[in-house]
Protein backbone atom coordinates (compact mmCIF):
# COMPACT_ATOMS: atom_id res chain seq x y z
CA UNK A 1 0.00 0.00 0.00
CA UNK A 2 1.15 3.75 -0.49
CA UNK A 3 1.49 6.05 2.36
CA UNK A 4 -1.69 7.58 1.13
CA UNK A 5 -3.42 4.50 1.47
CA UNK A 6 -2.41 4.08 5.29
CA UNK A 7 -3.35 7.54 6.00
CA UNK A 8 -7.09 7.29 4.42
CA UNK A 9 -7.88 4.15 6.14
CA UNK A 10 -6.54 5.54 9.76
CA UNK A 11 -7.96 8.93 9.27
CA UNK A 12 -11.21 6.39 8.48
CA UNK A 13 -11.19 4.71 11.39
CA UNK A 14 -10.54 7.97 13.41
CA UNK A 15 -14.14 9.06 12.02
CA UNK A 16 -15.84 5.64 12.77
CA UNK A 17 -14.83 6.02 16.39
CA UNK A 18 -15.68 9.80 16.79
CA UNK A 19 -18.55 8.83 15.00
CA UNK A 20 -19.91 5.93 17.40
CA UNK A 21 -18.80 8.67 20.44
CA UNK A 22 -21.26 11.57 19.10
CA UNK A 23 -23.72 8.53 18.63
CA UNK A 24 -23.64 7.93 21.72
CA UNK A 25 -23.46 11.35 23.60
CA UNK A 26 -26.65 12.26 21.01
CA UNK A 27 -28.49 9.62 23.00
CA UNK A 28 -27.54 10.99 26.09
CA UNK A 29 -28.45 14.23 25.11
CA UNK A 30 -32.13 12.74 23.63
CA UNK A 31 -32.70 11.10 26.83
CA UNK A 32 -32.53 14.04 29.01
CA UNK A 33 -34.40 15.62 26.85
CA UNK A 34 -36.82 13.27 27.27
CA UNK A 35 -36.46 13.09 30.80
CA UNK A 36 -37.03 16.90 31.07
CA UNK A 37 -40.06 16.77 28.71
CA UNK A 38 -41.66 14.23 30.49
CA UNK A 39 -40.78 16.03 34.39
CA UNK A 40 -42.64 19.37 32.67
CA UNK A 41 -45.58 16.84 32.11
CA UNK A 42 -45.97 16.28 35.21
CA UNK A 43 -45.19 19.27 37.21
CA UNK A 44 -47.77 20.76 34.84
CA UNK A 45 -50.64 18.37 35.72
CA UNK A 46 -49.38 18.90 39.62
CA UNK A 47 -50.73 22.69 38.79
CA UNK A 48 -53.74 22.12 36.64
CA UNK A 49 -54.39 19.73 40.02
CA UNK A 50 -53.87 22.30 42.49
CA UNK A 51 -55.52 25.53 40.65
CA UNK A 52 -58.50 22.95 40.35
CA UNK A 53 -58.56 22.42 43.91
CA UNK A 54 -58.26 25.52 44.92
CA UNK A 55 -60.78 26.80 42.76
CA UNK A 56 -63.29 23.99 44.84
CA UNK A 57 -62.22 25.09 47.85
CA UNK A 58 -63.26 28.63 47.32
CA UNK A 59 -66.84 27.67 45.88
CA UNK A 60 -66.83 25.82 48.78
CA UNK A 61 -65.96 28.95 51.09
CA UNK A 62 -68.48 31.30 49.18
CA UNK A 63 -71.38 28.44 49.88
CA UNK A 64 -70.61 28.28 53.45
CA UNK A 65 -72.31 31.61 55.48
CA UNK A 66 -69.74 33.93 57.16
CA UNK A 67 -70.75 33.11 60.62
CA UNK A 68 -69.92 29.70 60.31
CA UNK A 69 -66.86 30.61 60.23
CA UNK A 70 -66.54 32.42 63.41
CA UNK A 71 -68.39 29.48 65.31
CA UNK A 72 -67.50 26.06 67.15
CA UNK A 73 -70.19 23.54 68.59
CA UNK A 74 -72.72 26.49 67.55
CA UNK A 75 -71.04 28.90 69.80
CA UNK A 76 -69.30 32.52 68.89
CA UNK A 77 -65.76 31.92 68.64
CA UNK A 78 -63.33 35.38 69.05
CA UNK A 79 -61.07 34.72 66.54
CA UNK A 80 -58.68 37.02 67.28
CA UNK A 81 -58.39 35.86 71.14
CA UNK A 82 -57.86 32.91 69.89
CA UNK A 83 -55.15 33.34 67.73
CA UNK A 84 -53.60 35.50 70.25
CA UNK A 85 -53.75 32.60 72.94
CA UNK A 86 -52.09 30.26 69.84
CA UNK A 87 -48.99 32.59 69.37
CA UNK A 88 -48.52 33.04 73.30
CA UNK A 89 -48.80 29.20 73.27
CA UNK A 90 -51.65 28.11 74.86
CA UNK A 91 -52.87 25.79 71.97
CA UNK A 92 -55.93 25.35 70.78
CA UNK A 93 -59.06 24.72 72.68
CA UNK A 94 -60.01 20.91 73.15
CA UNK A 95 -63.95 20.38 72.74
CA UNK A 96 -65.69 19.03 75.80
CA UNK A 97 -62.31 19.85 78.21
CA UNK A 98 -63.36 23.45 80.13
CA UNK A 99 -60.23 23.11 82.91
CA UNK A 100 -57.43 21.19 84.21
CA UNK A 101 -54.20 21.25 85.53
CA UNK A 102 -52.18 24.45 84.15
CA UNK A 103 -48.88 24.61 84.07
CA UNK A 104 -47.91 28.10 85.68
CA UNK A 105 -44.11 28.89 84.95
CA UNK A 106 -40.85 26.85 84.78
CA UNK A 107 -40.55 25.35 88.46
CA UNK A 108 -43.79 23.52 87.41
CA UNK A 109 -42.77 22.16 84.07
CA UNK A 110 -39.28 21.26 86.11
CA UNK A 111 -41.73 19.46 88.63
CA UNK A 112 -43.50 17.42 85.53
CA UNK A 113 -40.35 16.22 84.11
CA UNK A 114 -38.85 14.89 87.47
CA UNK A 115 -42.58 13.16 87.82
CA UNK A 116 -41.42 11.34 84.68
CA UNK A 117 -37.94 10.21 85.66
CA UNK A 118 -39.43 7.91 88.92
Amino acid sequence: MAAADVEVEAFLEQISTDVDRVRAQLSEVLLAQGYQDLTGQIIRGILGLVTVVEATLKRLIALSPAEASHRLNGRPVDIEARHAAMLAGCGPHVPQIEAGPVVGGQCDADALLREFGR
